[in-house]
């Protein structure tokens, strides 16, 4: 994990169920969001790793 303070990422709260860490802040949204995004892989990556990809973030 990278030190930048600045940095960010999303995550689902799903994944987040159980999770404590002090580097780590949980702040659900209210009401909830959603993200538009992209799945960006190498040409090399299995098609079914690619597939459980675009599944998670669906």
């Amino acid at each position: 994990m990278g030190r930048d303070p600045e940095g960010w990422t999303l995550m689902p709260a799903e994944q987040l169920t159980g999770f404590r860490s002090e580097r780590w802040l949980h702040v659900p949204f209210d009401p909830p969001v959603a993200v538009d995004g992209h799945v960006v892989t190498s040409l090399a990556t299995p098609k079914p790793c690619v597939a459980s990809y675009v599944a998670a973030l669906a």
